[in-house]
C-alpha cells in the first residue's frame, strides 16, 4: 500500500517534469547567470581597444608627416597644430590603456615629451 507521501511524489513528478521542459530556456539562463556568478571577475579593460589606438596613431601621423611636407596652403598652421594635438591625445590615451606614465599630460606636449611618450609606449609593446 502507498502512503500519502509517494501518492503526492507520484503526482508531483510528472507536472514538475513538464513544467521543467517548458521553461528549460530560461532555466538554462538563470543557470548561465549563476555559474557567471561564481566565476572570479577580471577587471574589464577602460578605453578604446590597444589596435584601434594604434591605428589611429598610425592615421594621425602619416597625415601629420603630409601636412608637415606640403607646400604653402591655406590653413597649414593651424591644421599642423590641431593634428598634433590630435596625435598627442591620442598618445595620452594610449599611455592609460597600457598604464604608462607618460612624459608630458599636457597637450601639446613639447617634442622631447612627445619623443619619450613615444618611446614609453614602443617599451611597453605597442607598435604603430
Amino acid at each position: 500500500m502507498l502512503t500519502a507521501i509517494e501518492i503526492v511524489a507520484l503526482m508531483a513528478v510528472p507536472g514538475a517534469l513538464v513544467y521543467a521542459i517548458a521553461e528549460f530556456p530560461k532555466l538554462a539562463g538563470w543557470l548561465g547567470e549563476f555559474m557567471e556568478w561564481l566565476r572570479p571577475h577580471r577587471p574589464r579593460p577602460q578605453g578604446p581597444p590597444i589596435e584601434r589606438l594604434a591605428s589611429d596613431l598610425r592615421r594621425i601621423s602619416a597625415n601629420l608627416d603630409a601636412l608637415v611636407a606640403a607646400g604653402p596652403i591655406p590653413g597649414r598652421i593651424l591644421r599642423v597644430r590641431s593634428t598634433t594635438a590630435a596625435y598627442d591625445e591620442t598618445l595620452l590615451i594610449a599611455c592609460r590603456t597600457l598604464d604608462v606614465a607618460p612624459a608630458g599630460g599636457s597637450i601639446p606636449m613639447s617634442d622631447e615629451q612627445r619623443l619619450k611618450t613615444e618611446a614609453a609606449l614602443a617599451n611597453a609593446g605597442l607598435r604603430w
